[in-house]
């Protein structure tokens, strides 16, 4: 028993040396509401890791995900609850995750329509890009919870800088 706790021990350390704990970090980044239902004319762009994929956050709004448009021979689509359809009584899902199909960088707009508690409707607009990134999740929050009303993730891509906004933290 010695010996095996031994080598689990040496596996452990020699995992910690090899993957410090900083590269399992999820850094999260953010983006205004406002940004995001296009109120500042610019659509805020994101990074899609290739390997890793993105994750985009409603539950800080608190909406629900009715729809998402993209162009679907370039990503992937689940989600954390089922979209409401016809003969499903569901209220949508909070929580998106993308998927590049490719490696290759491309660039390309994906629209959701949310819901609110009072059955508000908004469209979201993002500008997403297949590329590199250390930001896997990026949550959409109220204008109120941001300090200067310009947050988000640095380095994200802003293919045209005359249609989009690099969201920055």
């Amino acid at each position: 028993m010695g010996g095996k706790l031994f080598v689990a021990i040496a596996f452990t350390a020699i995992g910690l040396i090899l993957c410090p704990a900083n590269t399992w970090a999820n850094k999260v980044g953010q983006i205004s509401a406002s940004s995001a239902l296009g109120e500042n004319t610019v659509i805020p762009g994101a990074s899609i890791d290739p390997s890793q994929g993105l994750t985009i956050s409603f539950i800080r709004t608190n909406e629900y995900v009715q729809q998402v448009r993209v162009k679907r021979n370039l990503v992937d689509l689940q989600f954390d609850s089922a979209l409401p359809s016809g003969s499903e009584a569901s209220p949508g899902a909070k929580v998106i995750y993308v998927s590049p199909k490719s490696r290759n960088s491309s660039t390309f707009r994906m629209s959701v329509v949310t819901n609110d508690a009072g059955n508000k409707r908004r469209l979201y607009q993002f500008l997403l890009k297949v590329a590199s990134t250390e930001y896997f999740t990026v949550e959409v929050v109220p204008d109120s919870v941001l300090q200067d009303g310009q947050p988000g993730v640095p380095g994200a891509p802003a293919p045209d800088k005359q249609q989009t906004q690099t969201i920055k933290k």
